[in-house]
């Protein structure tokens, strides 16, 4: 175990106190060690003005327990262990950016009541910058088991990495106090954050009222302009979202923010509304919705997903100036909706759509059971209602028995229904039986 918050500078250099290590790890002589850590640290913390340094824990146990004393400075539960639990409350209890590291292992979630925010019990509640670095999304896994979402990632300055971590079995249910519509099933994140070589894997949410909810993510930190969520190589697959209102993202949920996702998998997500659009219902975006922010979508995957009503593998809606989703050599395929089975975009006409270098393949729309449309779905590939740009795209095998096959264009109506599009070195091929190729303005 490694400690490492430093406040004075080391003796007659000048420079910065050094991390400190604990001596032999016997039980002894750690208890020791901890409570001349506890004294030393509380003197300082009352004499000192430089700023905090990092804490560097290395957690030593998968038994979720909470930190025996979050005013000493050191990971232990009364156990004398450093659980994941223990590590999070103390980077939260002293202020600083902090680091993690967690061993090869499965670490359950077992203490279980939802809605508090210091990471007692249930989910993990983040509220201080952190970085949490595993052995990779095969071998480091945080299971919720269902008691709570995995990690609850709060404020606005808070910046959480997490690298090389598979989070599952997540489960999101809204709770009264603190308020808690149920969103965000894997992870709620209103900070930024930043996944790399990780897995959101089988989280589910069930929100309590309209909202974009996030299966797998939730995330919103209203910042124009700025990208406030990344993922680079990572998979979300197997997230779900059930409700009775109207709701959005299946595997991933973005409101007022900027995201960036390369080098990932984003599959088999699923995203399922009882209410109707006519009720002020519906579902849209079984594997990203994303509402008046941005979207880059680059050399990955969308396939497999589902949503009952809009956009099956992407949906986004917005007005507001960050309004504007790219994709880049990426793949759109086998997702299924009732209109734009691929993508649905629907936004300002001022923003744009631009899909470059890309294929949209074999996705389709289809009637929700239970629905009592009658009338089938249009834009099996893409249905947009604004600008569209589509360079070196390659469409085909799409179907939508609405028309569209391909491609619909929804031309007519508000500001925010007014698409149009433009092809440069794009492959379209569909069947009449299918839809066609193109609806709409194109």
């Amino acid at each position: 175990m490694l400690y490492c918050r430093s406040f004075l500078p080391t003796a007659g250099t000048g420079e910065r106190g050094r991390c400190l290590t604990p001596p032999a790890r016997s039980m002894q002589s750690y208890n020791k060690f901890k409570s001349a850590t506890r004294a030393w640290a509380s003197a300082l913390l009352l004499t000192c003005a430089l700023p905090a340094q990092a804490f560097v824990n290395t957690v030593d146990t998968t038994t979720d327990a909470v930190d025996a004393d979050l005013n000493d400075g050191v990971c232990a539960t009364t156990a004398g262990t450093c659980s994941l639990r223990a590590a999070i409350q103390q980077a939260n209890a002293w202020p600083g950016a902090d680091f993690i590291v967690l061993p090869a292992g499965t670490y359950t979630l077992s203490i279980p009541g939802r809605g508090e925010d210091a990471a007692t019990t249930g989910d993990l509640d983040v509220t201080d910058s952190l970085t949490l670095s595993g052995a990779g999304p095969n071998l480091t896994i945080i299971d919720a088991n269902g008691i709570d979402r995995v990690f609850d990632v709060i404020g606005n300055n808070t910046r959480f990495e997490i690298i090389g971590v598979s989070i599952i079995h997540g489960a999101a249910a809204a709770q009264g106090s603190p308020a808690d519509n149920g969103v965000g099933g894997g992870i709620r994140s209103q900070s930024q954050l930043i996944l790399r070589n990780s897995a959101v894997n089988n989280n589910s949410a069930s929100p309590s009222g309209l909202s974009y909810a996030g299966g797998g993510i939730y995330h919103s930190l209203p910042n124009v302009g700025v990208t406030t969520l990344q993922l680079d190589h990572v998979t979300v697959d197997h997230n779900t979202v059930n409700s009775t209102f109207a709701v959005n993202g299946g595997g991933i949920a973005v409101l007022n923010s900027g995201v960036r996702i390369e080098r990932s998998t984003i599959s088999n997500n699923t995203i399922e509304s009882s209410a109707l659009p006519a009720q002020g219902g519906g579902s849209y975006g079984g594997g990203i919705a994303a509402g008046d922010g941005s979207l880059d979508l680059i050399d990955s995957t969308v396939s497999g997903n589902s949503a009952g009503f809009f956009g099956g593998g992407l949906s986004t809606f917005g007005a507001g100036p960050g309004s504007i989703m790219n994709i880049q050599g990426s793949t759109i395929s086998g997702n299924t909706a009732y209109r734009g089975g691929g993508i649905y975009d629907d936004g300002s006409i001022s923003r744009t759509l631009t899909i470059v270098n890309s294929t949209i393949s074999s996705n389709s729309t289809q009637i929700p059971t239970g629905s009592g449309f009658t009338a089938p779905g249009e834009g099996g590939g893409l249905f947009a209602s604004r600008p569209t740009s589509l360079i070196n795209v390659t469409i085909a095998d799409n179907k939508a028995a609405g028309g569209g096959g391909a491609i619909w264009i929804d031309p007519q109506g508000t500001s925010q229904n007014q698409g149009r599009a433009q092809l440069l070195n794009t492959i379209v091929q569909g069947a009449a039986a299918d839809g066609g190729t193109c609806g709409g303005l194109v």
